[in-house]
């Protein structure tokens, strides 16, 4: 629940395009410079928390998936930062931009359909 579902990726021309879950609301990043303009010191320690939590059970998702065949797909996060993290209005946190890894799989860049879960 805390990473942002992909829907399709694609190629279009000599580009790829990725198709992903709209999730309305700031970035962590524009999160905290909101509470710095305000001169506050960061977030509140509960919701700091909070966000951490969801954070890193979407990473320990993700560094535990297996393709069909037991395989572990060695999906690693390689961009984790505010920009990356999305805190919707409703109070879900998502984690976003995993990029094109090839990972184990060699050769085109692609997305398995479901690896993530979403």
């Amino acid at each position: 629940p805390n990473i942002a579902q992909a829907f399709d990726l694609g190629r279009a021309d000599d580009s790829y395009y990725l198709v992903m879950e709209y999730v309305r609301g700031p970035t962590l990043g524009d999160l905290l410079r909101a509470t710095a303009k305000r001169g506050e010191p960061g977030l509140p320690e509960r919701e700091a928390m909070g966000i951490t939590l969801a954070i890193a059970e979407a990473l320990a998702y993700v560094h535990d998936r297996h393709d069909e065949f037991g395989r572990p797909l060695n999906i690693v996060h390689r961009d984790l930062n505010p920009a990356n993290v999305i805190v919707s209005y409703d109070g879900a946190v998502k984690l976003i931009d995993f990029g094109l890894s090839l990972g184990r799989h060699r050769g085109e860049p692609r997305l398995e359909r479901g690896a993530l879960g979403g």
